[in-house]
């Protein structure tokens, strides 16, 4: 028993996202920057360095950048599915829940890989000019405004039920992430249709960097709801009880 009288932890069972990891995923996007950087320093007019600076380039399709965010975002959703289908009715919160969460982080993780919310841009444009309103936006950011106050919203609700030290990384995740997304890229967006220059791709960094901090945030959150058992020798993954969650 523990010194609550709760259930007690078992010293080899160990979270699954431990602070090494987490330190390596920080790293990994501070590496990405640098490499970022490095490749602004070659020159645009040598054919054999085009490639270099499209690969590593974080306001480009099909990037490093976007791929590394895709993998951090599919990552969360692996978690949230694997606590699912560890979830039991003693251990909050339900499978439903999780099953949703997972769901909704794997739509996340395809949009980055794909880019689906820019299809939006065309079809919001239409409606706007048909108002004569003109706006110097990426015209994706309005209907995901709406979209993120909605998610917050319902998100509520299941937040309650969480362990405090999940729950609050996931909303200092959340907010990261969209404070990145939709705030950031808004002003991004206005700079980019002001002619672009430093300033825009200072904001467009500072967008990418709150997403990934966001998303990584959100691992490590979402980790706490599994640990790894090596009681017998051969690891196992299992649900963490809510003592050991926070």
């Amino acid at each position: 028993m523990g010194p609550d009288g709760g259930e007690s932890v078992d010293p080899l069972i160990r979270p699954l996202i431990g602070r090494g990891t987490a330190l390596a995923l920080v790293g990994g996007t501070v590496g990405l920057v640098a490499v970022y950087f490095a490749t602004r320093r070659l020159d645009p007019a040598d054919p054999s360095v085009a490639g270099i600076r499209t690969v590593f380039d974080f306001d480009n399709e099909g990037t490093v950048p976007t791929w590394w965010n895709a993998s951090l975002l599919a990552a969360v959703a692996a978690v949230l599915l694997g606590a699912a289908g560890l979830a039991t009715e003693a251990l909050p919160p339900s499978r439903r829940s999780l099953v949703i969460a997972g769901l909704i982080a794997g739509f996340l993780a395809m949009d980055e890989a794909s880019q689906l919310h820019q299809l939006a841009n065309t079809p919001v444009a239409e409606v706007l000019a048909a108002r004569g309103i003109s706006l110097d936006i990426f015209f994706w950011v309005i209907p995901g405004t709406v979209a993120a106050i909605v998610l917050g919203l319902a998100a509520l609700r299941w937040w309650r039920t969480l362990p405090r030290r999940i729950g609050n990384g996931l909303l200092g995740a959340m907010g990261l992430y969209f404070v990145g997304a939709i705030g950031i890229e808004t002003a991004a967006s206005q700079r980019y249709f002001g002619g672009g220059g430093d300033r825009y791709i200072y904001l467009m960094l500072a967008e990418e960097l709150c997403e990934m901090g966001g998303v990584i945030l959100a691992l490590v959150a979402v980790g706490g709801f599994l640990g790894v058992d090596r009681t017998d020798g051969v690891p196992v993954l299992r649900r963490m009880p809510p003592e050991a969650s926070g």
